[in-house]
């Protein structure tokens, strides 16, 4: 079978073939033929602010659309018949396509547009994450895609008489496309294999053959479109500190400009509250971190959830100079989430604290961990406040 895709900006995730009874889990089945829009963002409205916003218009049969910061981005698919769409209990986007016999092929393709999107393939493990950083990333992540925003880091908020227009954006990240799963009629599952070209704008799912060859049928194949903001996987950065070196990370500040909170996603296993710490730091000729701005800051939480965590701080920033963070310094089992990105766009410091001189090595990685700072800006006699939230890259 063949799916063609015309989605725009969303977060979301593929998984695997449909067992009868799941699907109690889901909230909304759209009525056949009638388009209808679904709101799938985590982020509560607000008067005045644009928000992530997630939202799918799905006409069930043709096409689904996904848009998200009012259409700023987005990603497109073309359904078809044997395909169903549902808003599960969790904000998330699930989408099956049934197949009631053994089809001619077990690759299934998608043909897909979309705007002001970059898509991170998330690999296994290495050694170094593993050992060394007690990481973990969940199977549904492993051959999946985290996909951010390209035309925004952070966020921008402008009060000047009276008016107040913001825009949000984190860290970027828009949905995550987690890796496909396949359930056949008796509920044996198997993982598929996702890709997703942008180069020639398609999506392939592969299902292992041997599988649809021995599969009690109808089989289901059910992409899922996740609506979480943080990153798919997790670590422990306890001996180690990371500072972004990726220019498109940085931020050159402009006058009057204050860092007045920093902020991680973080979660822990351990009892009692567990912290990491942040720092900002300027930047030197080779965009490394350089020295540290102000003191670190001691980001705190408690439980096995993830969720944002932030701390107030006042740090203020030099007119012309450029700017970056970095993170480390976890304690009580503290794990910082992060999604794999860009290549080598993350330095590993020589020390295991967040130090007033940055000493660079030559380990870096490529993840993008899940951290971002506010910024507040004053000029002449109205208040302007940019909220710049920049997310910091691990690179390997």
């Amino acid at each position: 079978m063949r799916l063609i895709a015309n989605f725009h900006g969303l977060r979301s995730g593929f998984t695997g073939l449909w067992i009868t009874g799941l699907w109690l889990l889901f909230s909304a089945i759209l009525p056949a033929q009638s388009p209808e829009t679904i709101k799938l963002h985590d982020d509560p409205d607000s008067p005045g602010i644009v928000k992530r916003r997630l939202t799918a218009t799905v006409t069930p049969g043709q096409t689904a659309e996904i848009t998200a910061w009012d259409g700023a981005c987005r990603f497109g698919l073309e359904l078809d018949d044997r395909s169903t769409v549902y808003r599960r209990s969790d904000g998330n986007l699930e989408w099956t396509v049934t197949l009631e016999t053994m089809p001619d092929t077990n690759r299934l393709v998608y043909r897909f547009d979309s705007d002001n999107l970059v898509f991170y393939y998330q690999d296994t493990l290495s050694g170094f994450e593993r050992d060394s950083l007690d990481a973990e990333r969940p199977d549904s992540v492993i051959g999946s895609y985290a996909v951010y925003y390209t035309g925004g880091r952070g966020n921008y908020r402008v009060h000047v008489g009276g008016r107040i227009v913001t825009t949000e954006f984190r860290t970027g990240k828009v949905f995550h496309v987690y890796r496909p799963r396949a359930w056949d009629g008796r509920g044996d599952t198997v993982w598929c294999r996702l890709y997703i070209d942008t180069t020639d704008g398609l999506v392939s799912i592969t299902v292992p053959p041997e599988f649809l060859a021995a599969a009690a049928y109808p089989v289901t194949v059910d992409p899922t479109f996740g609506a979480t903001a943080g990153g798919g996987s997790n670590c422990i950065l306890s001996s180690f500190c990371y500072g972004n070196v990726n220019s498109d990370y940085q931020h050159t500040a402009s006058g009057g400009e204050t860092v007045d909170s920093l902020h991680l996603y973080l979660k822990s296993y351990e009892s009692g509250d567990f912290a990491a710490r942040a720092a900002v730091y300027t930047v030197d000729i080779g965009d490394e971190p350089d020295l540290r701005a102000g003191q670190p800051v001691s980001i705190t939480g408690t439980g096995a959830t993830s969720q944002w965590y932030s701390a107030p701080c006042s740090i203020e920033m030099a007119d012309g100079e450029t700017y970056t963070l970095a993170a480390g310094e976890c304690t009580n089992g503290a794990r910082v989430h992060y999604d794999d990105g860009a290549a080598g766009s993350i330095n590993r410091s020589a020390s295991a604290t967040l130090d007033v001189a940055w000493t660079a090595t030559a380990q870096y990685r490529d993840d993008i961990l899940q951290v971002y700072a506010t910024y507040s800006v004053s000029s002449g006699t109205d208040t302007l406040i940019a909220a710049r939230r920049r997310q910091m890259i691990i690179g390997q």
